[in-house]
């Protein structure tokens, strides 16, 4: 994770909003995807750069199987077999991982 240089009060919230998504505890994506669309409107309202507080590549994971291609993209996954799925925040979903079987059985 990168350091960062706090120098606001909307910093402040940015990073505590930012250590709930690193923290978070894999149980249910729909939690993730709500703490990183909460995120990214509160650097929105704050003209703040969502990238400097969270990296999406390296956002916590329940392991995900190898035959899932994270290029479709596929941001992480809960233990319940949820995958966070979405080419932006605004477009984040959560895809059960047999749906996304499925779909891509029938390509």
């Amino acid at each position: 994770m990168t350091t960062l240089l706090i120098e606001t009060a909307a910093d402040i919230g940015a990073v505590h909003i930012a250590a709930a998504i690193m923290a978070w505890d894999k149980k249910d994506a729909d939690v993730l995807v709500e703490m990183l669309q909460a995120l990214d409107q509160f650097c929105d309202d704050n003209d703040l750069e969502l990238g400097f507080y969270v990296d999406l590549a390296d956002l916590p994971s329940a392991d995900i199987p190898t035959d899932v291609d994270t290029e479709y993209p596929i941001w992480a996954m809960d233990v319940n077999d949820n995958l966070v799925t979405g080419h932006s925040i605004y477009e984040f979903s959560t895809l059960p991982l047999a749906e996304y079987r499925a779909g891509r059985d029938e390509d």
